[in-house]
């Protein structure tokens, strides 16, 4: 992610002649005339692509802000049109009349859904993730009556469809800190948070212990995210109960009110104290910090040894991951390791739409979003109609549901695969291979049914260990994806085992290609011959990287299969086609914080975080993943008056800052 700062000339003009000033007034005045009046659209900074900005500014003065007060007084004073704001910041603005209904037959390109409540309400569902979905439900107890006590009985989905969102973890640098006890370190100086479950128990993954485990380990100097209403809930899990001197979670709810607002306070204090060692106020050790990229630099920076852990998003942590872009040639990928502490937030950022545009204004602005960061909303609508064209009710059940999905997701597999294949085959040579392997990765292709199945009871496993049910845990690529193991079979069905058997007794670079030309040659099939003069092309760049694949005719194929199955981000291809056509992605490759929506954010995981040679990266998954699990409980910030919110931001400052 990038900041971008503004540079200003200030232009000094020395004249005093009439004539001059009159000169000067009149072309100001031209300029003014000439530009038109654009509304404004307000998000938070570096949170949108330059491909979606540049559409968005086409019919919107973009406008970008460090505190999301800046995006509510925009709104209370008529200065915002639309924007990205909060999930508590919807629901207040709803509380206040202040934000419009999204009219979802615009954004989702579905007239059917005009007027049609329960319709509507289920196509909003059917897009989001389910965590996503359950955490708006939790806001309508606060709208059933506005700010005066009327009813209102509304919903935040009607005016707040979400955006992107994120959760907390604990992150620390294996490169700037050596410890001297590696009793708990793996070889890599990973903490094995695990060995020290005698020790803790079932509160090993408490916020407090993690912060303990990670300084005894050498880690001394923290940077944390300076969000205040984050860090009171952070707070709330560690609620001491003074007359048996305990400390409790039960006041982890995401609720802040007069009588708790000060203890929650001094909880977080208590909790960044005994965590860490050090007072909140002891800027030697502890950095407070608003600004999400300068916690990544800051982490990842080797010339700063003064910040080695952060409490920190998951996006952020993602970023940091990823740090070798930040500082080419000095960091590398990899060198931050996670953790995520058992009682979590989740925030969730989203479109709202101020209540003082027209209905005219509001279908011009959601036409303008919907061929923008939402622009996948309305390949629903064409694929929902493919279904019922075949008399099939995609709600009627889970199965129908997870079929809607695949299928969802088997479309845009294709089409940005399609784009790879033509650099190196004609248009026509490229249909025909593309179509083959979305016929056999398929859902509904009754030949993968052994391996699909597989595929849902790997995810069933993995959540059960995810929950302390299970001890053992599915094998990462098992649950992640479905789509290597399919085109193995495909692979092997065509007799590619005796040209990897081959491959593997000579390990040379000039008779391997050698067999993969005869293998091409002997083939009849034209589709697998040109999946064979596909994998010719990559095995041939690839091949000083794969020394230890070419030992095993396992790993071999397994390479094999992820190259065809695995859509490469950073392919020049694919880069262009997903800034053309698919937005929402190009917004995840630009801000890395977890899509809302359940299409993108499964293909994001099914592909984002594996390479054909390496495979799947269960470290950055992990920090992936936001799941409700035994170990990961999930809290929103939920809503405030103006009252109480200064009350807690005067007695936090004066609390925690020196």
């Amino acid at each position: 992610m990038f900041n971008k700062l503004k540079k200003y000339r200030n232009v000094l003009i020395a004249t005093t002649t009439v004539a001059a000033v009159t000169a000067g007034v009149s072309v100001t005045l031209h300029q003014k005339l000439k530009k038109p009046f654009l509304p404004s659209f307000y998000n938070f900074k570096a949170y949108m692509s330059e491909e979606n900005k540049g559409i968005i500014s086409k019919t919107f003065d973009y406008k970008q802000f460090s505190e999301i007060n800046e995006f509510y007084n925009a709104i209370l004073n008529n200065k915002a049109a639309a924007g990205i704001g909060t999930d508590f910041l919807a629901t207040q603005l709803i509380r206040k009349h202040l934000i419009a209904k999204i009219d979802y037959s615009v954004l989702f390109d579905m007239p059917i859904l005009k007027d049609n409540y329960e319709l509507t309400k289920q196509m909003v569902k059917l897009t989001l993730r389910k965590d996503i979905w359950d955490h708006l439900e939790q806001y309508d107890k606060y709208l059933e009556k506005d700010e005066f006590g009327r009813d209102l009985n509304a919903h935040l989905w009607e005016y707040f469809y979400p955006y992107f969102s994120q959760d907390a973890v604990v992150a620390y640098n294996i490169n700037k800190v050596t410890p001297s006890d590696k009793e708990h370190l793996n070889e890599e100086g990973e903490i094995n948070f695990e060995s020290y479950h005698s020790q803790y128990g079932d509160d090993l993954y408490h916020m407090a212990n993690l912060l303990k485990i990670i300084s005894e380990n050498g880690y001394k100097n923290w940077i944390i995210t300076d969000a205040i209403r984050d860090n009171l809930l952070y707070g709330s899990s560690y609620w001491l109960i003074p007359d048996e001197k305990r400390r409790t979670s039960e006041h982890f709810t995401g609720e802040v009110e007069n009588n708790t607002y000060s203890q929650l306070i001094d909880s977080f204090i208590s909790l960044i104290k005994d965590g860490t060692g050090f007072d909140v106020k002891d800027s030697e050790h502890i950095t407070f910090e608003g600004d999400g990229l300068q916690i990544v630099n800051n982490l990842i920076n080797h010339q700063r040894p003064d910040i080695n852990a952060a409490i920190m998003y998951n996006g952020d942590a993602i970023d940091s991951y990823y740090g070798e872009d930040n500082f080419p040639g000095e960091v590398g990928e990899g060198e931050i390791r996670v953790v995520k502490p058992k009682f979590n937030i989740l925030l969730i950022d989203g479109l709202v739409l101020s209540d003082k545009n027209t209905e005219k204004q509001n279908f011009e602005y959601l036409n303008v979003f919907k061929n923008s960061f939402y622009n996948n909303l309305p390949s629903f609508k064409s694929l929902y109609e493919q279904f019922k064209e075949q008399g099939i009710n995609i709600f009627d059940s889970s199965t129908l549901e997870k079929t809607f999905y695949e299928k969802a997701l088997l479309d845009i597999w294709s089409n940005l695969k399609v784009s790879e294949f033509e650099e190196i085959f004609t248009k026509e040579e490229s249909e025909v291979l593309v179509n083959k392997l979305s016929q056999i990765l398929s859902w509904s292709n009754l030949d993968n049914q052994q391996i699909t199945e597989h595929f849902k009871e790997s995810n069933q496993l993995h959540k059960a260990f995810l929950d302390g049910e299970s001890s053992e845990d599915a094998a990462l690529e098992d649950w992640a994806t479905f789509y290597p193991q399919v085109i193995q079979k495909y692979l092997q069905d065509n007799g590619i085992d005796g040209l990897l058997e081959q491959i593997v007794s000579i390990q040379t670079k000039e008779k391997s290609l050698q067999l993969f030309d005869d293998a091409i040659n002997a083939s009849k099939d034209q589709a697998y011959k040109l999946t064979l003069k596909y994998l010719l092309k990559g095995f041939e760049e690839d091949f000083k990287d794969l020394e230890e694949t070419l030992n095993e005719k396992e790993a071999l194929l397994a390479y094999f299969a992820r190259k065809i199955a695995l859509i490469n981000f950073a392919n020049e291809a694919i880069e262009a086609k997903i800034a053309e056509k698919y937005l929402s992605l190009d917004n995840f490759n630009f801000i890395n914080y977890n899509p809302t929506q359940e299409i993108d954010y499964d293909f994001v995981l099914r592909n984002y975080f594996a390479t054909p040679i390496d495979g799947y990266d269960p470290k950055v998954i992990s920090i992936y993943e936001i799941v409700e699990s035994k170990n990961n409980t999930h809290k929103g910030i939920l809503p405030v008056d103006e009252k109480l919110q200064s009350l807690i931001t005067t007695t936090y400052f004066q609390r925690t800052k020196s």
